[in-house]
């Protein structure tokens, strides 16, 4: 684990990151000795210790498979470690069949500690799943592209259902994975993925890579085909970069520090 941890870092920091939030699921990790508790300690430990070897920050989001029952057993260890490196939780595994609400008991008990969540919706299952976890009270929606089948697109212009309609208006952040989409056959081209309708139709966007192993990926190849086929530039990798930092879970004041030290200074560069 310290290793995968360690190296994770150091790809994070070779692409040009400067601060991050890493998903992992630590019951799946979870073997003889190495309980969820354990699991979680040497997480943290270990992305501290390379946080500071490589200078990036990065933080953890821990994930509970929502088709398993340990729902509740991660979000008490997530509020456990509140206000350290575990800045916030996630359900993920397969949406169809397994709705976040479905998991009530973890979402309230992390809402009453004051513990931010973003629940993945909108990717394995349709409209219905983001208007579940947005009425579940979710800060950011995993995916979410499938919010695009409420909107239709007349040219330049867009016309949103009520389920699209209420999910811009929440200002919830969409963490767009377009890559990882490709590769789950959700579109078989970047040209046919909704990111550039959504980001345009005034959603808050990020682009994220998903699995950067799986899917061979990493923030500058994303960007690189947004250039490539939707003609993005600066203003537009200028939006979701601010975004996906406004949006963060992480320290407030060191969020707003890397923006106005690093961020706009190197897009104005």
């Amino acid at each position: 684990m310290r290793r995968a941890i360690h190296e994770s870092v150091e790809d994070l920091q070779a692409d040009g990151v400067v601060y991050g939030e890493v998903r992992f699921a630590p019951e799946l990790l979870v073997r003889q000795s190495m309980d969820l508790t354990r699991v979680l300690d040497v997480a943290q430990e270990a992305f501290a210790e390379a946080s500071a070897t490589y200078g990036v920050m990065v933080n953890m989001i821990a994930c509970a498979m929502r088709n398993h029952d340990n729902s509740l057993r991660v979000a008490e260890e997530v509020v456990k470690r509140k206000g350290g490196n575990i800045v916030g939780f996630d359900l993920a595994g397969p949406e169809r069949g397994w709705p976040a609400s479905s998991h009530r008991e973890a979402l309230d008990l992390l809402r009453r500690e004051g513990v931010r969540y973003t629940l993945h919706a909108g990717e394995g299952d349709g409209v219905a799943s983001i208007q579940d976890a947005l009425a579940c009270g979710a800060s950011r929606i995993g995916h979410g592209v499938r919010i695009a089948d409420d909107i239709s697109v007349d040219g330049v212009m867009f016309s949103l259902g009520p389920a699209a309609e209420a999910v811009r208006a929440s200002g919830v952040l969409l963490e767009v994975c377009p890559t990882s989409n490709l590769h789950t056959q959700m579109y078989h081209h970047l040209a046919s993925h909704p990111v550039d309708i959504l980001f345009r139709a005034g959603f808050v966007v990020s682009v994220n890579t998903d699995n950067r192993l799986m899917s061979k990926t990493s923030i500058t190849a994303e960007w690189q085909g947004l250039a490539e086929i939707f003609g993005w530039g600066t203003s537009e990798f200028l939006a979701i970069t601010v975004a996906g930092l406004r949006a963060g879970f992480g320290d407030e004041v060191e969020r707003d520090r890397l923006l106005t030290e690093i961020v706009l200074p190197g897009f104005r560069a």
